[in-house]
């Protein structure tokens, strides 16, 4: 039995490491098809040759900016529900700092080791840490789902017609049906009580054992969440507006709140992707496409990579920053 052991050693760590390299080829291969998308885009087409300085970008970038700070408030009132914890906003911005940084290394590795190393007390385990970094994220995840479910335009001839451009003639009744505020609902009441769900099992099975599950307060997280899925959404229509109107006429502020959503949850959940790279510009690309053709729906969607990831690395470096100088203050625990 030790032999089997000896020998089968090796080859998890080779498979870890073929793993880690295909992972590595993924986004390097994403990211210089990115590259390439922008290099070759005619952002005259696009309306942004003369206002790439606009106050329409600057509202998005400043959006994007400010959502891991908003993440960072609702994690630290998780980590006071779930762990009955407090901790300091120096180390909440230096943890979701590093963390937001670290989401663009393979696999996320790096948010999960910023999230779980956390300096909150000697006697908070790994577990218990994790057990609130999967409980945030199910929250983003569901909420995003949720939020899609009501504002995406549901209707089987729209997506069948002017998303895949395909003929749903005889979907009309079924169309009609997905397209009812009651089924929505419905669906929406689905997802909130999933979340709720997985949130009570981590509770249960990974949180501390002492104490029930605090539903009100989770379901006031749960909307956090959704706000900022929507100003998020909120924040970008002006932008497409500017750069796709054809899309943005179609879909709405509502409608373009969703596709957002949606592409993040898509980048979330797709774990081999930093970041999401790839895959939030494949859904957003596909949704935009509408009117306007898939080449240019995947220019756009990459030009909002790179204003999400040039905010992104400004988070980090200035939330880092700011971290520093409140610790160098000696700030207090809230």
């Amino acid at each position: 039995m030790d032999h089997s052991i000896v020998e089968t050693s090796p080859a998890r760590r080779r498979r870890v490491s073929e793993l880690r390299y295909l992972r590595l080829v993924f986004a390097a291969v994403t990211a210089a098809w990115l590259l390439w998308l922008l290099v070759s885009a005619d952002f005259g087409s696009l309306m942004l040759s003369q206002r790439l300085v606009s106050w329409q970008l600057g509202l998005f970038a400043g959006a994007w900016f400010l959502l891991p700070l908003g993440l960072m408030i609702l994690w630290r009132k998780a980590i006071q529900i779930g762990l009955g914890v407090s901790i300091s906003w120096s180390e909440g911005l230096k943890t979701q700092s590093l963390a937001w940084g670290g989401r663009y290394l393979p696999g996320k590795a790096g948010f999960w080791l910023a999230k779980v190393s956390a300096n909150l007390a000697s006697s908070r385990s790994v577990r218990s840490l994790t057990h609130i970094m999967l409980a945030e994220q199910i929250l983003f995840v569901s909420a995003g789902v949720l939020v899609a479910i009501m504002l995406m335009p549901l209707n089987v001839n729209f997506i069948a017609n002017e998303v895949l451009n395909l003929e749903s003639a005889s979907m009309d009744g079924f169309g009609t049906a997905l397209d009812s505020v009651a089924l929505r609902v419905a669906l929406g009441l689905c997802v909130g009580v999933a979340c709720l769900a997985c949130i009570g099992f981590l509770k249960r099975h990974f949180g501390p054992a002492a104490g029930p599950v605090d539903w009100k307060r989770w379901f006031i997280l749960f909307s956090g969440h959704c706000f900022l899925h929507i100003g998020l959404g909120l924040a970008l229509f002006p932008l497409i507006a500017l750069m796709a109107p054809a899309s943005a006429s179609l879909y709405g502020w509502a409608g373009i709140a969703a596709v957002l959503a949606l592409a993040n949850v898509s980048g979330i959940l797709a774990i081999f992707a930093p970041a999401g790279l790839g895959v939030r510009e494949i859904v957003i690309g596909t949704c935009l496409s509408v009117q306007i053709g898939l080449e240019p729906a995947l220019q756009i969607a990459a030009f909002l990579r790179l204003t999400t990831f040039l905010s992104d690395m400004g988070f980090a470096f200035a939330g880092w920053l700011l971290a520093t100088l409140l610790q160098l203050d000696g700030d207090e625990e809230v």
